[in-house]
């Protein structure tokens, strides 16, 4: 008889979240520092905290304080975007379900 499949240990939606997407200066309008905060249930060794733009990812964020975290996306074309962040657990990839979407604009 096969051995039964493993649960997935992939956090859940709600352990990370965007609260806020800000310009650096007047000079830098296609870059953003992007903060949020997430749940310290996921954080050990074999966690990422991914950044998606539009869908795509974009880079890994850098965790901080317990329960901040940061990221600079940057050359960010005109026009309107979304970001979200997801958990990945580094062992097999797989992901928890990506936060809601962060909507920010690009002048």
């Amino acid at each position: 008889m096969p051995p039964s499949p493993q649960p997935s240990l992939a956090p859940v939606a709600s352990t990370a979240s965007i609260l806020a997407a800000y310009s650096l200066g007047a000079y830098a309008s296609q870059t953003r520092m992007v903060l949020g905060n997430y749940s310290s249930d996921f954080v050990a060794a074999d966690y990422n905290l991914i950044v998606m733009l539009n869908g795509a990812d974009v880079g890994t964020a850098s965790l901080g304080q317990p329960g901040s975290w940061s990221f600079i996306a940057s050359n960010l074309a005109k026009g309107n975007h979304v970001l979200n962040v997801v958990v990945e657990q580094k062992s097999d990839r797989v992901r928890g379900k990506p936060s809601a979407g962060y909507a920010i604009s690009v002048l």
